[in-house]
């Protein structure tokens, strides 16, 4: 018989679900088969106890215990009368996943004394000279349930409301991505405000619905000028653009928001005041379901300062017995300044103070969430420890709930999938605590959580695209948190294991990849630092190795400074690795370890244009990862990428074209193995991270050949085919929605050397300007590609000077060699005084004979002796 999952909520009078299925457990089992279980579960030099205790503590854990012993009985007794037995565990586990699927807490809100704040507050959204409304209060009034109400009632008029939590967000570009992820349109990983707000206005075109946007908690963004500024002059813009849906947005925050001087009135204001005394009263009556003396009632109300959040505390604790009236009046002895929020603060003390140990533990635990809005998954991992099976930790989170510590919000539709978040109030008062045990045992499971949520998403990322980035996205401030954690907070962690499996490695690398999009080069270092001393004390030699390795590779791509990075693998293998010396391809360590060090190795010493030696590297590379199993066919493709672009830079266009095209194969057939036809574009089975470099790197066989090619109709061929395969790359990068190392940048530098070879100078000069201004922002001299983009906006400025001079345009020619000079000027200065490019390199050889050329046809003397006596 199926358990149906029973009624949502818990009452003291009602059996857990749970409970009742280890019920059944036990009273269906014939001697025999508990007898198995028994034998099963009993540990070495264990005393059996009773067949109940058993259950509950083995079996009652989680449904993994559950599928081991179906495993364990399918192999060990196979058909000898207990597969019976383990289809009847499986109908358990059956029984349980659906449970747990549908079963979730009850959200209860009792709205008293705000009637007339909603109404407002409805009136002045609909209001069509504003573009919204701010509602502002004190801490614990009840901001965020009179945001529910308003939503509730738009609702009900047939508003699209689309609801988001903006407690940890500090910029106004999240904010965007956020409204964005929400309405499930696909956006940049970039910081460009008016780029996002561009994007979600066309969204907006596309809805049919009134729609109102309600952005809680929203201090963070205000509390910082410049985003503020910046917040505000982006929704102007949504003000004044022509939306086709109507659209509104009610912002919560504590402080009121100053309007931008010398601007229309955006938003109108109101002030969340706290409820009026009778209202009070009435609140705490019916949350405790008791009566009261009146001047009883006024005085608990006072000392709760007249905050909704307090008074449903306070009741809390009458209902369950914790205080009599006159103890609870007697007790709260705080300070009635609402201003400082005290009297809010003392009753969360209280209420903390007065919870059972194991649900203050889970409590301080559930704060390493912050105040951000966690899922029961997550939150079932963080409290294991303390929560040993799923019906325990769904207790917990109701208790938590009724005593108004936890915060509960349907998702979407359905009210049995819901987010849970700590008051904001709540985590300031743990934030401040001494952290206990817990709170360390729950980082620690964070830790491990969002490492295996990491590589869940870049696995997803890497066969169907926006399946991975919108789980990145929707999990985005915890896996910061997690990047935080692991730079700054190592200590908290759990020893490391000294052996890591194959797999495990794997999810290293993935959270190591990852943090190239989210976090910045400084906090990456400080990864790096703390897990290659946790490896050390571990003695695990593979992490160690790779975390050295992974460094050595920010310095080699990142910074574009292969003599560090092959000091540093030197270091590696000249010292207590021996076994990473040399070319062999026996793996003494993890085969991931020896690849990803061959690779490094290979794209130092191809830096250093030592090809032979690369080459054989990158071949090693190769080797290693194909020896893993299951096989990791990205990582292959990336280096055979390397390959191919290797290949092209030495002259040889046809094995790259050959080795590029297995890569992209190889690709493409991941991502049709994976879609989904009926709902997949023809440009989704080609959405992948390394595909728009595999477009860019044939559209440079093609412009190189083009170069060397005498006949003038097959070079303007092979210069068409050339920006055909750029259109491609860049639509995908724009497709992905992210800039990952400048690529898109690159396709673009090489589309204006296109145009310089096909005499659309002023075409050409747009774009080089374009991404030399991007590199900038980006990166930093003497990194090879910034000083690419400044050698081709010099030369374009010379070609442009040649040009005016030949339309008899002197004056002109001489302003635009002038330019030309400065521009190689500063490359003297900053890009090639310290050797980074050697000088046997083509891009050395062409800033050489192109400066010496801009400062000839510029006539002056002294500059030209100056030049020439730099690159003698």
């Amino acid at each position: 018989m199926a358990l149906s999952p029973g009624p949502v909520g818990f009452l003291p009078t009602q059996i857990h679900p749970w409970d009742y299925l280890m019920r059944r457990l036990c009273e269906e089992l014939n001697d025999e088969e508990k007898e198995y279980l028994m034998q099963f579960y009993i540990r070495d030099g264990e005393v059996p106890g009773s067949f109940e205790t058993l259950v509950a503590e083995r079996i009652g854990k989680d449904i993994d215990s559950a599928e081991q012993l179906k495993r364990y009985l399918k192999g060990q007794y196979g058909g000898q009368g207990s597969f019976s037995w383990s289809e009847k565990i499986e109908g358990y586990i059956r029984d349980l996943q659906e449970y747990i699927h549908h079963y979730e807490i009850k959200p209860t809100t009792t709205f008293i004394g705000r009637d007339a704040d909603v109404n407002k507050v409805c009136r002045d959204l609909e209001d069509y000279r504003n573009l919204g409304l701010i509602v502002h209060g004190f801490g614990g009034q009840g901001k965020s349930c009179l945001a529910n109400q308003v939503c509730h009632k738009f609702q009900e008029k047939g508003w699209l409301v689309l609801k988001i939590d903006l407690r940890n967000v500090t910029h106004t570009s999240d904010v965007l991505k956020t409204l964005l992820l929400k309405l499930k349109q696909p956006f940049p990983t970039c910081e460009h405000v008016d780029l996002l707000m561009k994007i979600l206005v066309k969204g907006l075109h596309a809805i049919k619905h009134k729609t109102l946007f309600c952005l809680d908690d929203c201090d963070k963004i205000f509390q910082n000028q410049y985003e503020h500024e910046l917040f505000q002059d982006a929704f102007y813009s949504l003000f004044h653009a022509q939306v086709d849906a109507q659209v509104r947005i009610l912002i919560t925050t504590r402080e009121k928001v100053p309007e931008k001087p010398g601007e229309d009135k955006l938003f109108a204001q109101h002030h969340l005041m706290p409820l009026v005394l009778e209202d009070g009263v009435d609140l705490l009556k019916c949350c405790s379901g008791m009566t009261f003396e009146v001047d009883k009632a006024e005085e608990i109300v006072h000392k709760c300062a007249c905050s909704p959040m307090a008074i449903k505390m306070v009741s809390t604790m009458l209902k369950e017995g914790k205080f009599t009236t006159d103890h609870l009046i007697f007790h709260l002895n705080m300070d009635k300044n609402v201003s400082k929020g005290l009297g809010v603060r003392s009753i969360i003390e209280e209420t903390i103070t007065n919870l059972d140990p194991l649900e203050r533990n889970a409590l301080a635990a559930m704060s390493v969430f912050q105040a951000s809005p966690f899922e029961f998954g997550a939150v079932e991992k963080i409290l294991q420890n303390i929560c040993h099976n799923t019906g325990t930790c769904m207790s917990v989170l109701q208790r938590l709930h009724d005593s108004n510590l936890l915060e509960v919000e349907s998702r979407h539709k359905s009210e049995r999938k819901c987010t849970y978040s700590l008051h904001p109030l709540v985590y300031q008062y743990l934030s401040e605590q001494i952290k206990s045990e817990a709170y360390t045992i729950a980082v620690q499971n964070f830790v491990e959580y969002y490492e295996k949520l990491i590589g869940r998403i870049m696995r997803g990322m890497n066969t169907r695209y926006w399946k991975g980035r919108w789980l990145l996205e929707t999990n985005k401030i915890h896996i910061m948190k997690f990047y935080s954690i692991m730079a700054d907070e190592p200590e908290l962690l759990r020893p490391m294991k000294s052996k890591f499996s194959p797999i495990e490695l794997l999810i290293k690398k993935h959270l190591s990849d990852l943090s190239d999009l989210m976090i910045s080069n400084v906090m990456k270092r400080r990864i790096f630092t703390s897990e290659t001393k946790r490896a050390q004390k571990a003695k695990n030699d593979d992490a160690f190795i790779f975390w050295m390795v992974e460094e050595a590779d920010v310095f080699n791509l990142l910074h574009d400074q292969p003599d560090i990075a092959l000091q540093m693998l030197e270091k590696l293998s000249e010292g207590r690795y021996a076994a990473l010396r040399g070319l062999h391809a026996d793996p003494f360590y993890n085969k991931l370890v020896h690849s990803l060090f061959h690779k490094v190795k290979g794209l130092a010493k191809w830096k250093k244009l030592q090809y032979q030696s690369a080459m054989e590297h990158l071949n090693l590379s190769v080797c290693f990862l194909q020896k893993i199993e299951p096989l990791p066919q990205d990582f292959i493709c990336k280096v055979w990428c390397f390959i191919g672009e290797m290949h092209i830079e030495i002259g040889d266009f046809q094995t790259a074209y050959d080795v590029l095209q297995t890569s992209f194969e190889a690709l493409t057939d991941i991502l049709h193995n994976n879609a989904k036809p009926s709902k997949q574009s023809e440009q989704s089975y080609e959405l992948h991270l390394a595909i728009p470099k595999h477009y860019y790197l044939f559209a440079l066989i093609e412009f190189k050949k083009a170069l060397l090619e005498p006949d003038p109709k097959e070079k303007t061929s092979l210069f068409s085919n050339a920006k055909q395969k750029l259109g491609k790359g860049m639509k995908l990068d724009e497709a992905l929605k992210i800039d990952y190392l400048d690529c898109y940048y690159t396709k673009m530098k090489l589309l204006a050397d296109i145009y310089v070879e096909e005499g659309q100078i002023d075409k050409a000069y747009q774009d080089a300007l374009f991404v030399l201004d991007q590199r900038r922002e980006i990166l930093q001299p003497p990194h090879k590609n910034y000083t690419e983009s400044v050698y081709q906006v010099a030369r374009i400025c010379m070609l442009q000077g040649k040009k005016c001079a030949l339309e008899g345009k002197q004056d002109e020619a001489k302003d635009q060699y002038k330019t030309s000079v400065c521009r190689f000027s500063e490359m003297i200065d900053h890009h090639l005084k310290q050797g980074h490019i050697p000088r046997e390199h083509e891009l050395y050889k062409n800033i050489r004979r192109d400066h010496i050329r801009a400062a000839e046809c510029l006539g002056d003397q002294k500059e030209t002796r100056k030049v020439l006596k730099f690159y003698k």
